[in-house]
């Protein structure tokens, strides 16, 4: 090998090195990868979403529904972990599950007594809306590098608007909360995804959907699936040309 033949692909790897490194370490690309060591701060929301007041709308409806139907102990008294299945806009026939842990460590410092009077306070399906919309802006953000810009008009497709930071394209996103989810085979989460797809998709050709079930199944974990949908592509129909007589 030629030395100028070694500096070119010396060249190439550091290139390769650092636009992937730029890729990980930058908050507006997608993020591709998320584990158990993984935690999410509800109090980082109107970063994510600096258009929108997040924190002040979903913070405490989301930590209450967090710390509902579990037993926890001391040492994860402020966070959950949640079990996540992500089909990304890359490649939605893939399915990614992955766990994380959401915190609520940056709230105020009287979030304990706020949740308490919201539980006195504000209904059951409005907290587990409220609390879906507060998972879906932390997952879409960090798993595909959404930035949610502005609520959709009812009857005029999804609920949010969102831009996608890799490429500066919009997006639609539909959410739904599940309180509790009694079967064992999760068919009422099943069941939510099927009717958030269909909904989305009978006003835009692709978009998301982002359902959380807070309680599922006999141990009560946390779900939360974000799904890249998009409506299947039909073949196009072969026009037979007429023969001149």
């Amino acid at each position: 090998m030629y030395l100028g033949d070694f500096q070119v692909r010396k060249g190439l790897l550091q290139s390769s090195y650092t636009s992937w490194r730029k890729i990980f370490a930058d908050p507006g690309f997608p993020a591709a990868h998320m584990d158990e060591t993984t935690t999410l701060q509800i109090s980082s929301l109107n970063e994510r979403h600096p258009d929108l007041a997040l924190v002040e709308r979903c913070g405490i409806e989301l930590v209450v529904r967090l710390t509902a139907d579990v037993n926890r102990s001391s040492s994860e008294s402020d966070r959950r972990e949640i079990h996540v299945e992500h089909r990304p806009r890359r490649s939605p026939e893939e399915l990614v599950v992955c766990p994380c842990f959401v915190a609520w460590t940056g709230l105020s410092e009287d979030c304990e007594d706020q949740c308490r009077r919201y539980r006195y306070t504000v209904d059951e399906d409005t907290l587990t809306e409220w609390a879906a919309i507060g998972m879906m802006g932390l997952l879409i953000h960090h798993l595909e590098g959404g930035i949610i810009r502005r609520v959709i008009r009812k009857g005029s497709g999804g609920d949010y608007l969102v831009t996608l930071t890799c490429d500066h394209s919009e997006s639609q996103v539909e959410v739904s909360g599940i309180h509790r989810d009694e079967s064992n085979s999760g068919s009422d989460s099943s069941a939510r995804l099927r009717e958030k797809r269909e909904q989305i998709l009978r006003y835009c050709p692709a978009g998301f959907i982002s359902v959380t079930t807070f309680a599922h199944g006999t141990d009560r974990e946390v779900r939360s699936f974000l799904h890249y949908v998009q409506k299947p592509t039909l073949p196009r129909s072969r026009t037979r040309k007429k023969r001149v007589r």
